[in-house]
């Protein structure tokens, strides 16, 4: 204990009340207690720049492992076909139209548009759409996204941990959640790009918590759990409310073991509050523009989607059967833990149950019970819980909690490093690492695999897709983000065209693009009815001869104006709306806000020890 207040006086300044300060919080003084806090200050957790880079480039490989299916030509099929390749066009299409943040995809439901990003969670279209638009093929924007992700993930649970087992532990645990079979059931299976991508950032989230609590990190820390918490709520939105309720228990632990001061408190409660504040752009409009698509909460949360239809039994844990058809149907999707995931686990435990009552133990024990709580919440035991809590009903698939649970399994495993300075400790640590990705690579070879390849050539479709030569096929399942005043869902394939009609006026010099079209009509009489066969949604901002004109939603939802005699020129552009522009701003304020503290001076009480 004295090695350790030794260390931690050389890292942290001391006010004169024996308190260490930083930003003006008054922090928790080093104590018996804070043996379960991590330190990162101490020499254990501190890798040399080699062993940084030897970890970082270990994780790399791992992760071009994990992702060895993408490394073949073409795309594959999933759940999702072809959609999620779609839906990349169609962003890029959008980004490179000018459209930087593109609610409303103009290519959507076959050329009649539809606003998928107004709604859903846009994290993963718009990093592999920006990396199309700045000139990559349409399936390497993809594939490095995905790899970039599997990345991620890995780093993120080392870098959470490394300061709780140290380097090698962390390793243990980065190598188990890398391989996750719930990874693979997301990504080659379901083809749900946006849950997995949810994944990559769990564990920065607790990392972030950590590093609030830790004397030396408090602005990191603030800064990674704000940051944690935006990524999450904007790659799966869903995935944001299932890992809240963990990410709470966990940070109340934490304040709790550290002590801190009121202030401290406050500023560590504030940081995922300002992620969440940071994505208001996102989250506003879905909550005050919902009401714009038809029965969308119903159709959430019933049917198909009823959170009682989807229960597991604990023997779906460990069945190894792997399928690609839906979870309903014969050679289901697997809802596995993985069996070196819970060997490992087990051995942990077991390794806590023996060991001594030190902090890394009790840490070991909590983690573990929030990864037995997640996978309860998988089956219908926990069937009272989103009842009495009904916004967990939109999680819809309670088996969505298996990743929630492979974190947390994944994260007791580091107390089987050896422990250091114990004979053969080297040898042992060698070892150990080796045979975790060995039983990992082995016990994932029939995961890492895809139903069928598809070899279409995807840039070509993109090319003809932009020049309105083929249309691109509905971007969603069950038309689930078609706007409310569409009446007749056929006539989103039966009606390819994207040419506005009228009986009588003719329409000359069309000129569409991303979420604009403009034309010259003209019109022989007054209050001449023109349609245009894109979708109506609030927004769009119609000018004739550069004036504000009236737009509405006519029949099968198509936007309708009126036209006087005489030749007109019409230009149709998709915009914004209060909620939209309120969201942004509220975005702005404390991203920025959060910045200039974050850059600000910091001021520190310099004092000694005598």
């Amino acid at each position: 204990m004295k090695d350790y207040e030794t260390k931690q006086s050389m890292h942290n300044e001391v006010a004169p009340n024996g308190r260490m300060r930083e930003d003006g919080f008054d922090l928790a003084p080093t104590s018996a207690r804070d043996i379960d806090v991590v330190d990162h200050s101490l020499d254990a957790t501190k890798a040399s720049p080699l062993t940084a880079a030897l970890v970082t480039f270990l994780i790399s490989v791992l992760s071009l492992i994990a992702a060895s299916p993408l490394l073949v030509s073409g795309w594959y099929r999933s759940h999702e076909g072809t959609t999620i390749i779609e839906r990349v066009i169609a962003v890029a299409y959008e980004i490179n139209g000018g459209n930087w943040y593109p609610r409303w995809l103009s290519l959507g439901s076959y050329g009649k548009g539809e606003p998928f990003l107004n709604y859903y969670a846009p994290g993963f279209y718009l990093a592999a759409g920006y990396l199309k638009a700045l000139g990559l093929p349409i399936l390497i924007a993809v594939k490095t996204t995905c790899i970039s992700l599997f990345f991620a993930g890995g780093m993120g649970m080392y870098l959470w941990l490394k300061g709780r087992y140290g380097i090698f532990g962390a390793i243990i645990a980065a190598v188990l959640y890398l391989f996750a079979p719930y990874h693979f059931v997301n990504i080659y299976v379901r083809g749900a790009m946006a849950e997995f991508a949810a994944l990559a950032f769990f564990p920065f989230l607790f990392y972030g918590i950590d590093l609030t609590f830790c004397a030396s990190r408090f602005r990191t820390g603030v800064t990674v759990t704000g940051l944690a918490t935006a990524f999450i709520i904007l790659t799966h939105n869903l995935s944001a409310l299932m890992i809240a309720p963990f990410a709470l228990a966990y940070f109340v632990r934490m304040a709790f073991i550290a002590k801190p001061s009121v202030r401290q408190l406050i500023g560590a409660i504030s940081a995922p509050i300002a992620g969440v504040g940071i994505t208001a752009f996102y989250w506003l409009p879905v909550l005050l523009e919902r009401d714009y698509l038809g029965n969308f909460s119903s159709k959430m949360t019933s049917g198909y989607y009823d959170i009682e239809n989807n229960f597991v039994t604990p023997v779906d844990w460990v069945v190894t059967k792997w399928g690609f058809k839906g979870s309903v149907e014969i050679d289901h999707l697997s809802y596995q833990v993985g069996t070196v995931l819970f060997i490992f686990f087990a051995a942990a435990l077991l390794k806590s149950s023996m060991g001594k009552g030190n902090g890394e133990r009790g840490f070991t024990l909590f983690v573990a019970t929030l990864g037995i709580l997640a996978l309860l919440l998988t089956t219908h035991f926990s069937s009272p819980f989103y009842n009495f809590i009904s916004p967990f009903r939109f999680v819809q698939f309670p088996w969505r909690f298996l990743g929630v649970a492979g974190l947390f399994l994944s994260a007791t495993t580091g107390i089987l490093r050896p422990t250091p300075g114990a004979v053969g400790y080297r040898t042992k640590l060698g070892l150990g690492i080796g045979i975790t990705i060995s039983l990992c690579i082995l016990s994932s070879a029939g995961q890492r695999v895809v139903s069928t390849n598809l070899t279409n050539d995807y840039d070509r479709f993109y090319r003809d897709a932009a020049n309105k030569n083929v249309p691109l096929g509905a971007l969603t399942v069950l038309n689930d983000y078609l706007p409310r005043w569409v009446d007749n869902e056929e006539i989103v394939e039966e009606l390819l065209t994207d040419v506005p009609f009228a009986p009588t006026t003719r329409i000359d010099k069309l000129w569409t693009g991303a979420s604009r079209m403009t034309f010259s009509a003209e019109s022989p009489q007054n209050n001449n009815v023109v349609i245009v066969p894109w979708f109506y949604f609030p927004g769009f901002t119609l000018q004739v001869d550069q004036k504000k004109w009236e737009v509405k939603p006519g029949i099968n939802g198509f936007m309708t104006f009126e036209l006087p005699t005489g030749t007109h020129q019409v230009e149709l552009t998709f915009g914004t709306t209060p909620a939209r522009v309120a969201g942004w701003c509220i975005s702005a304020i404390i991203f920025f806000g959060m910045l200039a503290w974050r850059i600000a001076p910091i001021n520190h009480y310099k004092t000694t020890r005598g």
